[in-house]
């Protein structure tokens, strides 16, 4: 049976889970949900989701920059993940936005690490960002999505270099092994210099191509 976004408008206590996914293609909500045990507060808050989205065309249509949005901002980082990777693969995805696949990937991690402690773990994550940062600059089908990407990795770049600074503080190294760490910061910070460089210049090719003098 098909379910109309009229069917979404209901209270969110009465909300059913089944009713809810057939109206937003939401099944990693499933997934994490049950491998996290949080049912009811991820249930809820999706309802509201869905509550607010509802009357919008984009319910039957590609998934929505706002309700990503919302997950990162609610912490549901796994959520948002998994839900990008369902669109990898997914016909209600446009091409224009699976082609965002990798930055919106790239920006979920880099928003997770705001939770991490651990020096070593938000390493690694960054190090994932990065990955998803570069491939989104090399494919990137438009310039603003391609000097976004710059920018974003030179954020991203800056922040490894200072993380690497943070590490070479531990009492516990070498001095040799404090070099390493320090060696490693410095290349961050050149290549940080770098991604930023072509985000400049990238920035001013879309405002030549806008025909904009911004010294008046």
């Amino acid at each position: 049976m098909e379910t109309s976004a009229s069917d979404c408008i209901i209270t969110a206590p009465m909300l059913d889970l089944d009713i809810l996914l057939r109206c937003w293609p939401v099944e990693p909500l499933k997934r994490i949900d049950e491998r996290n045990g949080n049912a009811m507060k991820l249930l809820i808050f999706v309802s509201l989701l869905c509550l607010k989205f509802a009357s919008l065309p984009v319910l039957r249509d590609e998934p929505s920059e706002q309700f990503l949005d919302a997950l990162r901002e609610q912490g549901y980082f796994d959520v948002a993940l998994d839900y990008l990777n369902e669109m990898e693969t997914s016909d209600l995805a446009s091409s224009e936005f699976k082609a965002t696949l990798p930055f919106e990937k790239a920006q979920t991690l880099i928003s997770s690490t705001t939770v991490i402690r651990d020096p070593q773990l938000l390493e690694e994550r960054l190090g994932q960002a990065e990955s998803l940062l570069e491939q989104a600059e090399a494919h990137a089908r438009t310039p603003e999505l391609k000097a976004r990407s710059q920018d974003y990795l030179g954020d991203l770049l800056f922040r490894r270099a200072r993380n690497y600074l943070a590490m070479a503080e531990n009492d516990r190294l070498t001095s040799s092994e404090k070099e390493v760490y320090l060696g490693q910061a410095r290349e961050y910070l050149k290549n940080a210099l770098t991604a930023y460089g072509k985000a400049r210049t990238s920035y001013r090719q879309i405002l030549d191509d806008y025909q904009l003098d911004l010294r008046n």
